[in-house]
């Protein structure tokens, strides 16, 4: 199956695009403001509350900027043959553009483009690669959506910050309250059940779309040959 509707690719990319943007205008004080009253409640509940906040606003934020660069490519590869490989390309180049150029052009929370963002976007290639032959972009989008919020799990738990991970400003400040209260253990292991959850609801979305456009291909070519056999016994 080739992806043919080039339009809808772009404005779906566009639109989280600027989704993205509005997003990037949400202040995060009121997380900080509940990350500074952790230690003063003394409360892995609080803790948790604020880590849960943290991920929420980061993945919304890195959810919109990926489908957004990941449909673009895919609008724009669908214009042309010689397009094709920006489907590859342009995910690949402007995401981590996006992370670096961003701090330079305004002001706000600092990004980091660590081991999560790295992971999120290989899953965008993979995506890619996997459903080339597929045109629907929500499934797309939706298997997408599920391996970078689980990756965005990865930034809150401490054993990790030493490998590249959470080293953005929202991050480690909710990781330092854990540290304040000697509670990383909670983070650790309420981030890793989350990403091994998330990651698992991905690959099997991805495994369930790919098969069922197998089948359909599969059905397709089965008609066209009973079709083409239906003609050979009228002449």
């Amino acid at each position: 199956m080739k992806e043919n509707s080039p339009g809808k690719h772009l404005a779906a990319g566009a639109f989280f695009l600027l989704v993205w943007a509005a997003l990037q205008q949400v202040s995060a004080a009121p997380i900080l403001h509940a990350i500074a009253r952790v230690p003063e409640s003394m409360d892995s509940g609080d803790l948790l509350a604020a880590a849960s906040f943290v991920v929420l606003l980061n993945s919304l934020r890195a959810i919109a900027l990926y489908l957004g660069w990941f449909l673009a490519g895919n609008g724009l590869a669908s214009l042309r043959e010689s397009l094709a490989p920006l489907s590859w390309l342009l995910p690949a180049a402007a995401i981590p553009l996006t992370y670096f150029l961003l701090p330079a052009v305004g002001e706000g929370i600092q990004l980091h483009f660590g081991i999560p963002a790295v992971l999120s976007v290989t899953s965008v290639l993979v995506i890619r690669y996997l459903t080339r032959s597929i045109p629907d972009w929500v499934n797309k989008s939706i298997a997408l959506s599920l391996f970078v919020f689980s990756f965005q799990w990865l930034d809150i738990i401490p054993y990790l910050t030493a490998y590249g991970a959470g080293w953005g400003e929202l991050s480690t400040s909710v990781k330092t309250a854990a540290e304040l209260l000697e509670r990383e253990w909670v983070l650790n292991w309420s981030g890793g059940v989350a990403f091994a959850g998330l990651f698992l609801s991905g690959v099997i979305t991805t495994e369930l779309m790919v098969t069922y456009s197998a089948r359909l291909s599969d059905m397709a070519l089965l008609r066209d040959r009973e079709t083409k056999m239906a003609r050979l016994r009228e002449e």
